[in-house]
């Protein structure tokens, strides 16, 4: 949905060059960091929402993929999202090289959703 190219690391899938992309949304203000403890006790920076945006800024598709993944999300913890996501093909296959992940070839089989 967002157009960016994600590659795989060990915490999971991001989008390529994310530190770059969080870096500039922080400075313009549009997120805040933290630092959030993972269940294992390690420390990681963690963002959020610094603004508001509102629901006209997405078409109704955007939305309603949007709430799919909070509905499917919400009560998952970030323990638990890293173990989903390391449970796909496209994490499995390009975690050794951090490699970026073939849109075309993994999107369409997201295990997460079909269970």
């Amino acid at each position: 949905m967002s157009g960016l190219t994600y590659c795989a690391i060990d915490m999971g899938p991001v989008p390529d060059s994310y530190r770059t992309l969080n870096d500039m949304l922080v400075r313009e203000g549009y997120l805040e960091t933290y630092i959030y403890p993972l269940s294992n006790g390690e420390l990681v920076d963690a963002f959020r929402p610094a603004v508001h945006l509102e629901e006209s800024y997405f078409s109704s598709r955007e939305l309603d993929v949007l709430n799919q993944i909070v509905e499917h999300f919400k009560t998952k913890s970030t323990q638990e999202v890293i173990t989903i996501s390391h449970q796909e093909p496209a994490w499995k296959d390009n975690n050794g090289q951090k490699a970026r992940i073939d849109y075309q070839k993994y999107a369409f089989q997201l295990i997460a959703f079909t269970h």
